[in-house]
């Protein structure tokens, strides 16, 4: 009988403990997230007959995946003309064999009259770049409300 009591008595101290505690957040995992060679700030112009000659910053993170870089990140063009200057989110990859996808999508989006929407508009996709070394360089596509126009980029690690 004295056993049960001592026993229930000290259930009773861990539930009232447990029950006054004041929760955590959750940790983070144990183990690191691994970040590839191209995280990190890239710089570089950008050319196209619509916005003509701009710099572009890019701020990358890297994460390897099974055999590929996946690419996200922020970016900022800022051209001659000031109405031009964007920014937005990047996303991305690098496949194994150092071919770059690279979309530049602008925040918020240009909003267009002409019914083109808004869902790309104002934005930038380079689908072949290549990876040399610490640069980044190919050809894009700019799409605004009325059309899409090629242009090229070059972006070098900081």
């Amino acid at each position: 009988m004295r056993t049960s009591l001592v026993l229930s008595l000290g259930v009773w101290v861990l539930l009232a403990a447990a029950c006054g505690s004041t929760p955590t957040a959750p940790s983070p995992p144990a183990f690191p997230v691994p970040v590839g060679p191209r995280t990190g700030n890239w710089a570089g112009t950008m050319t196209d007959a619509t916005n003509g000659q701009g710099r572009l910053s890019v701020v990358l993170l890297d994460t390897p995946i099974a055999g590929e870089s996946v690419l996200t990140g922020t970016w900022t063009a800022a051209f001659p003309n000031a109405a031009r200057n964007a920014s937005g989110d990047v996303s991305g990859s690098i496949g194994a064999g150092g071919a770059v996808r690279l979309f530049l999508t602008r925040r918020p989006a240009l909003t267009c009259t002409n019914g083109a929407g808004t869902l790309a508009a104002g934005s930038f996709f380079g689908e072949v770049l290549s990876l040399t070394g610490t640069a980044i360089a190919g050809d894009y596509t700019y799409v605004d409300c009325s059309a899409s126009v090629p242009g090229t980029l070059t972006l070098t690690k900081q």
